[in-house]
């Protein structure tokens, strides 16, 4: 990689000075982590808006350099084997048979991301330069360029959560300015959506709707301090922690082997003419020939068939969410204040469509089956922040026995999430191309 001759000379430590890099990189992760548990305010910006805010300050007053082989590194190698980490847990058999109408409903809430993704492109597509208030037009063009992408991006980070965010990213190669710009509206949308979706499960007037049987019994204390499997405290082990690390490096490393294998046959049997032109060739190509698509395979396929073993290893989403924080200080790197400031308002529209379809077209489709207004929410909830969040917001809600369903549907989205949105970017940049 050959680094701009401008991050050498303005940032004060050399992008060759691997030492301190990483300290900084790990002494900002720690900070963030540390303040987003400490205090509330730092809560409600999040941990990943920190460590974005924190690496751009770095970075735009010269300390750090935009561009390093430590960030690199990063993104090569611990990004695969944090989504493997993050994924070892979703066995297929108990996502279907634990979590129920909860499962249904989980797809419902996909298909409104999947809706609200294809009506976001086209209004963004069209009103895209009003939206995006670019201090140039070299900013406009560099949105309007990667609005399928981004579009896409939101459309698998809102059926599974960062794990999907953070391969799309990479899959798409998403300029890091728009991508950190993406993190701030995303956080910012999904807290105002959290929020109403916690006001339906205690509105009487949704309740008179929509069967609630979870919120018939009365919530006690007791209720209250029911805590999920993967929450519970767990001696986090040496063996934890070889072990894990020994399933998944193997596991990013085979994924990365296929892809590339199939990846250079696609490339030889384009150009020799054996693929036919069509619309589907762009979907194909980049689902099988991503690692993050067969390292997403591979994984499900080894916590379905070994699904009692890999669920005794304890601190693998402990250790994935550490290694992608490391990954998002890096994307806050390359970027600065003033452009991720000017894409805020366009991302922000982004995202609210998206999420907006979401909650309305899960709450419109169940409403229409009678699925129970307790597990619409909770759907809604563990597509647009995942499993963590779902399980949580039953635990609070005191919806005991909807805590490891919200947990498994969340896992769900993991699955399928970068795959979906692969098929929504490819479409959208057919759509929009022929559009214009």
């Amino acid at each position: 990689m050959v680094l701009p001759s401008t991050a050498i000379e303005t940032s004060l430590i050399s992008p060759e000075n691997v030492w301190t890099l990483w300290t900084l990189i790990v002494i900002g992760v720690a900070v963030s982590i540390y303040l987003e548990q400490r205090y509330r305010w730092a809560a409600r910006l999040s941990g990943p808006v920190l460590t974005l805010l924190i690496a751009m300050i770095l970075s735009n007053l010269g300390i750090m350099p935009k561009s390093s082989p430590v960030y690199d590194s990063i993104t090569d190698y611990l990004v695969p084997v944090a989504v493997t980490l993050l994924l070892l847990r979703a066995s297929l058999i108990d996502i279907i048979k634990t979590s129920r109408t909860a499962f249904v409903a989980v797809q419902i809430a996909i298909a409104g991301s999947i809706l609200g993704a294809f009506v976001a492109g086209a209004l963004m597509s069209q009103f895209g330069r009003t939206f995006t208030d670019a201090s140039t037009d070299a900013a406009a063009v560099k949105y309007q360029k990667e609005l399928p992408q981004l579009t896409g991006t939101m459309t698998a980070s809102y059926i599974g959560g960062s794990v999907n965010f953070v391969a799309m990213k990479e899959i798409y190669n998403i300029d890091d300015a728009l991508t950190s710009s993406l993190i701030v509206a995303d956080n910012f949308v999904m807290a105002a959506a959290f929020v109403l979706i916690f006001s339906f499960a205690s509105m009487p007037w949704m309740r008179k709707r929509y069967p609630h049987p979870h919120s018939l019994v009365e919530t006690t204390d007791e209720s209250r301090e029911i805590v999920p499997e993967h929450r519970q405290p767990h001696s986090l082990s040496l063996l934890n922690i070889a072990t894990g690390l020994a399933i998944s490096v193997p596991l990013a490393a085979a994924s990365t082997f296929i892809a590339q294998v199939v990846a250079g046959q696609l490339e030889r049997s384009e150009s020799s003419g054996q693929i036919a032109n069509s619309m589907l060739v762009p979907i194909v190509t980049s689902l099988i020939g991503s690692k993050y698509i067969w390292l997403t395979f591979l994984t499900i396929t080894a916590a379905t068939l070994f699904k009692r073993h890999l669920g005794r290893i304890h601190g693998t989403e402990e250790i994935g969410g550490y290694l992608l924080y490391l990954f998002l200080f890096t994307i806050g790197l390359p970027s600065d204040f003033v452009s991720v400031v000017t894409h805020v308002p366009s991302m922000f529209v982004l995202c609210t469509i998206i999420a907006v379809f979401n909650l309305g077209f899960t709450l419109l489709v169940g409403r229409l089956l009678r699925l129970n207004l307790e597990e619409l929410l909770l759907a809604s909830n563990a597509t647009l922040g995942g499993p963590a969040s779902a399980a949580a917001m039953a635990v609070s809600l005191g919806w005991k026995q909807l805590v490891t369903p919200g947990l498994l549907i969340g896992l769900w989205g993991y699955v399928v999430g970068t795959a979906i949105g692969v098929c929504v970017t490819e479409i959208l940049k057919q759509c929009l191309t022929t559009a214009t």
